[in-house]
């Protein structure tokens, strides 16, 4: 009897041990965004690429994404809806699309985002009166 009793308490340790030793999934635990971690799915952005000197020469521009404290002042300038977010690359659907009638989705790969804006409100700045 002893050794049956054992051999469940055994039995039991070993699989509560390895229930509470194993690391959560990305599908339990938080997602880490990684670049895209301040963007929000269903968040309207700016989209835009970023000029350089050596833009006739690049297949792929490099893009900027702007984001708004106050959308609504900046409204007819975002164009593109955050529908995925992933670490390598992030999906955005075209608020109007040049065809009507037609939803146009961009996968845009992390490596060709060149920078991350996010514009604040404006208020009254400390020491000024």
């Amino acid at each position: 009897m002893t050794r049956r009793f054992t051999a469940a308490l055994l039995a039991t340790a070993l699989i509560l041990g390895a229930f509470v030793m194993t690391q959560p999934s990305r599908a339990q635990g938080p997602a880490s965004k990684g670049f895209f971690s301040s963007l929000k799915v269903g968040q309207m952005v700016l989209i835009a690429p970023v000029y350089q000197d050596q833009a006739e020469t690049m297949t792929m521009p490099l893009l900027s994404i702007r984001t708004y404290d106050d959308p609504g002042a900046w409204k007819p300038y975002l164009k593109h809806k955050i529908v995925e977010i992933t670490d390598s690359y992030l999906t955005a659907q075209m608020a109007d699309s040049p065809n009507p009638g037609e939803i146009t989705d961009m996968r845009i790969p992390a490596h060709s985002v060149m920078a991350l804006y996010h514009v604040k409100k404006g208020g009254k700045k400390p020491g000024v009166k």
